[in-house]
Formats: structure tokens, sequence, C-alpha cells
């Protein structure tokens, strides 16, 4: 069978590893040289066939995948020059076919079980659709107007065109996936009905609890969540901002933020100069009115985004100062109006594997605030399961008992995607 290309040796995996690292980093372990071939070669629809296959949202990919095989890829190693554009390579590939829906064949014929999924992110919707694959009648709840997830309610529009959402679930549908919008669970059905009437249950709720940070005047009006902000203004268009805008964070979320605001209204300065002379303790930057900028409590290197970001921020004229970290919010007649900062220096790692920030005595700052948008990270929200479950399956601090593991302490009740291991990429929930 090895010679039809079929092996179970640990040395030919082995192989495989070393010399397609790109594939071996592709949480989803794409056939990346396979669909760079059949581009190379002309060949669209077959290389989006073959992404289609294993990571589920090809046009979506090719647009804001956070790129993980693009380190690994051999063309980037020493002295060989830069890696291949893998992620860009996708767009082609989806945007250059016959512009159809493409629907993969089933696997199996009907099993005669049908199984609930809560939740219509990608995690939740790449569930759907291998379930489908496998013969499975599957029905979707999502408790938002539109199905997506983040892909409809974090990512702004100008990274990624809605059509391409909706033909690519689109594509889902029609191997007869059902997605029930505006029905939330906890709240129109409970979880303990829908463990009744299927044969399983998949909770794929995303991460939507947000971090918010405890600091000294948190409860001022004119602080909110970044997240919470996307979704506002990719629900509606538009939201109120105050003309001095400060995005605290260094991840996909803070340069989603940054740059919506920017196109709100919100103009920018450059503060590189002015924020680096600023030492003493109690001295307040006078910055001119109508900006947007984006403060972190780490470097560069310990930022989470992908290539590409930090230079869309510099052609957008965003200023971005680093090694900075909140102290407090300060406010009058409850709206806030300027912000406290401690510089900062790295220190030893943390459980993430990033170096900690650690603060530089006697060297505070305050600069005036309209708006603040935290981009601080977000969790699992399982306050929704109800309590004749909850139990079983969840723990104090609010996370599933079972962590990334996908089976729970109930034999019928699975759980993917960020719901299960916390914040991450589209690919890597998928």
């Amino acid at each position: 069978s090895r010679l039809n290309g079929k092996t179970d040796r640990a040395k030919d995996f082995d192989w495989l590893d070393k010399n397609i690292p790109c594939q071996k980093a592709c949480p989803a372990a794409t056939d990346i040289p396979g669909y760079l071939a059949a581009i190379y070669g002309g060949r669209h629809e077959d290389a989006y066939l073959i992404n289609l296959r294993d990571n589920v949202f090809p046009a979506v990919l090719g647009r804001v995948c956070a790129r993980p095989c693009e380190a690994e890829c051999r063309h980037g190693w020493d002295v060989l020059g830069d890696p291949v554009a893998i992620c860009f390579s996708k767009r082609p590939s989806a945007d250059f076919k016959q512009q159809n829906l493409v629907v993969l064949d089933k696997w199996f014929a009907p099993s005669g079980k049908n199984v609930a999924v809560v939740g219509s992110g990608v995690a939740g919707l790449a569930t759907a659709r291998q379930l489908a694959l496998l013969g499975h009648q599957v029905r979707v709840y999502e408790k938002h107007d539109t199905p997506g997830g983040m892909m409809n309610q974090g990512i702004p529009t100008f990274r990624l065109p809605r059509e391409i959402i909706d033909r690519e679930i689109e594509q889902i549908t029609a191997l007869g996936v059902e997605i029930l919008c505006n029905t939330e669970i906890g709240k129109n059905l409970s979880l303990s009905t829908l463990v009744e009437q299927h044969n399983a249950v998949i909770l794929a709720a995303g991460t939507l609890r947000p971090n918010l940070l405890d600091l000294p005047g948190k409860d001022l009006e004119g602080i909110r969540h970044g997240l919470d902000f996307l979704l506002e203004v990719n629900t509606t268009g538009s939201t109120t901002i105050g003309e001095r805008v400060v995005v605290i964070g260094g991840g996909f979320t803070a340069m989603d933020c940054a740059r919506t605001a920017r196109r709100l209204g919100a103009t920018t300065v450059h503060l590189e100069e002015e924020l680096s002379t600023i030492t003493a303790p109690g001295s307040i930057l006078r910055i001119p009115q109508g900006n947007v900028r984006v403060l972190y409590r780490r470097s560069i290197n310990e930022m989470l985004v992908t290539p590409g970001e930090l230079e869309e921020l510099e052609h957008e004229q965003i200023p971005m100062e680093c090694m900075v970290s909140p102290v407090a919010f300060q406010g009058k007649n409850g709206q806030v109006k300027s912000m406290r900062f401690v510089r900062t220096e790295l220190g030893e790692p943390d459980l993430s594997g990033r170096r900690r920030p650690v603060a530089i005595a006697g060297s505070e700052f305050e600069i005036p605030v309209d708006t603040v948008l935290l981009a601080t990270g977000q969790f699992p929200d399982t306050d929704w399961i109800d309590e004749t479950i909850k139990a079983d399956l969840v723990s104090e601090d609010g996370w599933l008992k079972s962590g990334a593991d996908k089976t729970t302490a109930r034999d019928k009740i699975f759980a993917a995607g960020d719901f299960a291991t916390g914040a991450s990429s589209l690919i890597q929930a998928i």
C-alpha cells in the first residue's frame, strides 16, 4: 500500500513532518503543497477544493488566517529568502474559480442520528459540516441575527467582505445543515432540552465573556470592551466614539478596533516622540483633539498579530506605544476623561510563554481620553448552561471542567473550538 501513497510507518510520518513543515504547522493539516501546485498550474477549482476539504473556509482564510504555516515554511529558513505567501495564495483559488457553490459529496448515507450545535462560528460550522458529511442531521443554534461568529461579529468588513462569508456558509447549509438564528440557548431553549431532543450536543459558543481590567475607575462611561465595540459597528455600521480614542492591547482585536475607530472619524497624530519623553510621575501628555492610538504593555515581539498588521497601522497613521501598562481610569461626572499608565520592562516568561511586563518605578504618566477600547482578551461564557447540567460541566472559575478536551462529563455533550480551548485564531478553532 505504500506504493499507492499510504503508510502507517512512524519513519514516514517523521519524514513528512520534517520535509513539509508548513502542513505540519497548519492546525487543519491543509495539503499546502497540493493546492500551491494546483494554483501554479492554473487549476483554481482544484486548488479551492483541496482547501475546502481541510480548512472549510478557503476564501475567508485567504484574507484573515493567522498563518502559522508561513513561519515554518522552508523558503523562509536562513539564507533561503522569504516564506511562500501561503495565506494569500488561497485568495486566487477562491477568486478565479467559477463562482458557483462548491458542495462536497457526503461520505456516508443518512445515519438517522441528529446533532445540535450551539454557536455558528467557524468551530461550530466546521463541526456541523463534518457531521453532515458523516451522514448525520445537524441543526445549529445561533443567538445573533446572522451566522458566522467572529467572522461577522468581530472582523471588520474592510478586512473580510460579507458576501465571501455568506457563500462559504451556504456551501455548508447546502449539505442539509440547518441554522436557526435569533435562538439563544439558555433563554429560548435550555441545554437540557437540546440534550433530550438530540443524539449529541456540541458546545461551540466561542469566547464572549470579556476580560475587563480591574482598575480604579473601571465603571466610568466611555470604557468598553473591543468585541462589544466591533459587534455594534459590524451589526449597525456605526457607533458613538469620542474624539480621543485609546485602544489597550496588542492582538487581533486591538488592531481591528484601532483601524475601525479610524474609519469612524477618529483622526491620528504622531505620538512616538512625545510619549517617549514622559518619565516623571504625574506628568500629563497634552494630545491634540481627535486621534486614535494603541498602547500595549509588552514589546512588539510579544504581540499576537498576523504579518502585515503593524504595517497597516503605520499606513493608516495610527501610532502605537509599547511597554506601557494601564494603572487607572480617571473621570468627571461619571465619564472617563483620562488614563494613567506606567512604563514597563520585560521580566520572566509567564504561563503563555511570553515575558511578563514589570512596572518601572517612577515612570507613571497620564493622557486625556474620551473613549477606551479594551482589547484585553475574552473567555468562554458558561452562564447560559442550566443548573441541572452546570455542576457536571463547569468549574467555579466559569471554564469547562474538561478543559481543552472535546468530551465532557456528560456522554452526549461535547465541546469545540474556543469554547473548549479559550480564544485562539480561526484556523485553530476549525
